[in-house]
């Protein structure tokens, strides 16, 4: 019951957040209503000690989901957050969801991207998240962390190889 009510409550402030017409949400946990439900009902499970696996979610909420982390709060003050390569590993093994990884919020600073992508791609993730801006001073969100267009190609390039040796496609 404390987790159905903690789940509701978790809904009301997404379903009350201010935005403006034509603004989505990028839900990391699921897609549309059911997805937004199945993530607060998963964050009320965290918060009491009783995580439910994203496949048993996916299950009872009959949702196609993907597992998308931009890493995990630890005590590390340098960084935004920590990328959980461990944690990947152990999805790779026990869960059959696609693992989506975003190497520009965990860093939080453009200089990390290019060597936490690489071991991304080294640990055989299905799906990257690098942001990029033409300008990276002049974006209205998340600046510190974005690469301009020059360092996404170089990192693009760099990546190519990489996935090669690896036997991945790289798209």
């Amino acid at each position: 019951k404390v987790i159905i009510d903690d789940a509701v409550i978790n809904f009301r402030a997404i379903a009350e957040c201010p935005r403006e017409k034509g603004e989505g949400f990028l839900i990391t946990r699921g897609r549309e209503r059911l997805g937004i439900i199945c993530a607060c009902v998963s964050k009320a499970c965290e918060k009491h000690r009783q995580p439910r696996c994203n496949k048993e979610l996916s299950i009872m909420f009959n949702l196609d989901m993907d597992y998308v982390s931009r890493g995990i709060r630890t005590f590390e003050t340098k960084t935004r957050f920590t990328l959980d390569l461990c944690g990947v590993a152990w999805l790779q093994e026990f869960s059959n969801l696609p693992i989506i990884l975003d190497p520009s919020h965990a860093m939080g600073y453009a200089y990390g991207v290019p060597a936490l992508t690489k071991a991304c791609l080294a640990m055989g993730v299905d799906g990257l998240i690098i942001e990029a801006h033409p300008d990276p001073k002049e974006a209205k969100s998340d600046a510190s962390q974005q690469l301009n267009h020059q360092e996404f190609k170089k990192l693009h390039q760099e990546l190519v190889p990489l996935a090669h040796s690896l036997g991945l496609n790289l798209v």
